[in-house]
Parts: structure tokens; sequence; C-alpha cells
């Protein structure tokens, strides 16, 4: 299992072939693909530095008394298979989240 650590580091993708017949003394083995491994299905844990993530955010239909409008969100590390959601509403959150998007988007501070 190593190997395929390494692999899917590098963004490849795998498979795990299994015997799925007895091998008997003048019989073919059949083998059979058992396990489809790909960064995102890999079970073990974070596979390295580079976890996968998705965000998906929704802007709500309807606005506050105070005017603001209220955000829901959903976070996944695809990985580690952990998920988050919440919500956000107000300038000051919704500012502290565009930052910290364009901070990890795009590199800039």
């Amino acid at each position: 299992m190593m190997l395929f650590k390494t692999w899917l580091l590098g963004g490849w993708k795998g498979g795990a072939v299994g015997d799925i017949r007895a091998r008997g003394a003048n019989s073919v083995i059949q083998r059979k693909l058992v396990q489809v491994i790909t960064p995102s299905t890999t079970v073990e844990g974070n596979i390295g530095p580079d976890a996968n993530y998705l965000l998906a955010i929704k802007e709500g239909s309807t606005i506050l008394d105070d005017g603001s409008v209220v955000y829901g969100f959903a976070f996944v590390d695809c990985a580690r298979l952990r998920f988050w959601v919440g919500s956000i509403d107000g300038d000051a959150s919704c500012s502290a989240l565009g930052a910290l998007l364009m901070q990890a988007c795009f590199g800039t501070s």
C-alpha cells in the first residue's frame, strides 16, 4: 500500500486486484478489480500535505432585519473524510470570508 500512497501524492489513480477463485492444480487463476484507489477514495487518513478540499457557498434568498444576507456553506476535506456545514451573516464575516478565499485561491494577502 505504500507504493499506492506515493502514486496518490503524485496525483495518480490506481486499483487493487485480487484472486476471486482459489487456484487448483490445473486451473487458471481468476482475478478481479476489488478496489479503485484515488486521492478522494483513500480511507487511511490524510495522504499528504496537499489534502483535497471542496467548498460550496450559497447566498440566502432572504435579507435579515439589519440588511445583511445569510450565506450557507459546506466544507469537505476529501482526503480525511470530514465535513463541516454552517452559515455566516453580516458584513464583517463576509469580508473575512472573502479575504480568506482570495488568499487560498490566488495566494494574495
